[in-house]
């Protein structure tokens, strides 16, 4: 056990835009990722990438394109490389690929249907097949480096990873122990998907069993929940003006070229909701700790939460981080490992 350590979980959703227009995978995946793994070497950090295994199987799917082969051979170099570098590579599923258009003019992929967005919305016999199909892929991309290889951890597409219960069998039948998809304290119901985080055990990470919410000592499974920071009063007005007088800077503008679906987090359905949520947001801005949403103003703020709680989780995206994201990132490491004794590995956090 590694006592007075404090834990810096590092994860990235290795991806491409989910919306009508996907980008390429150049701009929003290798490109990025080559200056994030140099980082994460700089400090001889160790992160989680939750790899999109729905979008390789769907590549694979027209690998009779030459630009579809050129783009799978890029992503399966990159992450052979990752995993030398010692980072876990785990499951990221988001079923409504099985339903992207591919643009062979553009390279690129149109995600607009999305009537399979979430995983708990599909037959028990399509989600056997998913993971069956996401394990073989991932296992294959390892092989040459880990003939043993066995992806333990999962992030659902969206977060939306509820009911769990249903689900229970399949994580066990796969080896999956890990799970990373509880935003806590949010909820979040659109388009007929759902989920509800709002209840949650005090620790950010916990065992469970049939509910992702609920600590069971015993459970067979570990969450490794997600936090938010709460932009409120004059910080709230100073990051806006901040972002307001930058964000046509080029070192602003971010790697990836494709059109975002939207955002996922805190919508609400009926009127009175989303006129409480309305109001709420005047006042405070939640949001998760990322790379892509640090600046110079936060620093201070995501160091703090490391030290009181002595756990941060980053969620992270390559294709929205940006030149400036990247130097305040470094800076935030830099002070991080210059002030708290860090520890980066999730797996040497679970029983501190």
């Amino acid at each position: 056990m590694i006592s007075n350590s404090q834990f810096l979980l590092l994860t990235f959703d290795y991806e491409l835009f989910l919306g009508k227009r996907s980008g390429t995978v150049s701009r929003c995946m290798i490109e990025p990722t080559k200056h994030i793994q140099k980082l994460l070497k700089r400090y001889n950090c160790r992160a989680v990438f939750f790899i999109d295994t729905t979008f390789l199987m769907t590549l694979k799917s027209k690998i009779q394109f030459k630009a579809c082969r050129e783009d799978l051979d890029l992503i399966f170099t990159q992450l052979q490389s990752l995993y030398k570098d010692g980072h876990y590579l785990y499951h990221h599923i988001h079923p409504h690929w099985f339903d992207a258009i591919y643009l062979p003019e553009l390279n690129q992929w149109d995600l607009s249907d999305k009537h399979r967005f979430s995983i708990t919305g599909l037959p028990h016999e399509e989600v056997e097949t998913l993971f069956q199909q996401s394990t073989k892929v991932l296992q294959e991309i390892i092989y040459p480096v880990d003939a043993n290889y066995k992806p333990e951890g999962f992030r659902a597409g969206g977060l939306y990873f509820q009911p769990f219960g249903s689900m229970k069998n399949t994580f066990i039948k796969y080896g999956i122990k890990y799970d990373f998809s509880v935003l806590r304290g949010m909820v979040n119901i659109q388009d007929g998907f759902y989920f509800d985080y709002t209840k949650h055990p005090e620790k950010y990470i916990y065992r469970f069993d049939q509910d992702l919410t609920r600590e069971k000592i015993d459970g067979p499974f570990y969450e490794f929940s997600i936090g938010t920071l709460k932009l409120k009063g004059t910080q709230k007005l100073i990051n806006s003006i901040e972002y307001r007088l930058n964000k046509g800077n080029t070192n602003r503008k971010i790697f990836g070229d494709g059109l975002p679906s939207g955002n996922h987090l805190g919508f609400k359905t009926n009127k009175k909701a989303a006129l409480t949520e309305k109001i709420r947001n005047k006042l405070v801005t939640q949001e998760t700790y990322s790379l892509e949403l640090v600046t110079s103003l936060k620093i201070k703020s995501y160091l703090q939460a490391l030290k009181c709680e002595g756990y941060l989780q980053i969620i992270s995206h390559p294709k929205l981080i940006s030149e400036y994201t990247l130097e305040m990132f470094n800076k935030f490491l830099e002070i991080s490992f210059a002030e708290c004794n860090l520890n980066t590995d999730f797996k040497m956090m679970i029983n501190n």
